[in-house]
């Protein structure tokens, strides 16, 4: 059983930040030291935020993100085009926060794989209060915060495009290149994506 604490501070950046996480990732490979990267960032105000409380608040989300990336993976998001930046960050976004990665394998993919297209918020709703019966920190979110999650989880989910604005699931179609990184590391990391597992086995080919 995961004992992991549930991180729930997503909702700080907000969105996957795809142009800002893989300029973060590029400054930490010319580095190797992310204290000194995230300073950097913040002296130079590379995301071009508009105050200082907001570039910490985002900058130091993303590096507890980026954080979950080997350097294979950050080169990766470095390099890659603009849909696979956005499949390797939300990796790295279900590495990193355990309640995402839960509902990803356990909502997201299992509806994917029993052929249900759709995803809406009665969904979400059923998988929040099943997790809130067992956890204390869940059970006592205030409305607001919970509407927060809710909100911040499908803003994700369409900015990867694994979502639509209908709600429609949308599958992953990942790359070998990306594929052959996961199998590297977790197979069972497949299972956060919308994916079949016959199509993953004919892409580790």
């Amino acid at each position: 059983m995961n004992t992991t604490p549930y991180l729930l501070s997503f909702t700080a950046a907000g969105s996957l930040l795809k142009p800002e996480s893989s300029l973060i990732a590029e400054r930490f490979l010319a580095h190797g030291n992310w204290q000194v990267t995230q300073a950097e960032v913040l002296e130079q105000n590379l995301l071009q935020s508009r105050t200082a409380s907001s570039a910490k608040r985002i900058v130091g989300e993303l590096v507890k993100r980026l954080q979950r990336l080997n350097n294979a993976e950050l080169q990766f998001l470095v390099d890659a085009n603009y849909e696979e930046k956005g499949y390797l960050l939300w990796l790295a976004i279900c590495r990193c926060y355990r309640f995402l990665g839960e509902f990803a394998v356990e909502v997201l993919h299992e509806r994917f794989i029993t052929l249900q297209i759709t995803l809406n918020h009665e969904d979400y709703n059923y998988f929040f209060t099943h997790k809130a019966a067992y956890n204390e920190k869940l059970a006592k979110l205030s409305e607001s915060t919970q509407y927060k999650l809710r909100q911040t989880t499908f803003k994700m989910l369409r900015d990867v495009e694994l979502l639509s604005s209908e709600n429609i699931i949308t599958p992953a179609v990942l790359s070998k290149e990306l594929a052959k990184l996961i199998a590297q590391g977790n197979p069972n990391e497949f299972f956060y994506y919308p994916i079949f597992e016959a199509d993953v086995a004919r892409l580790l080919q």
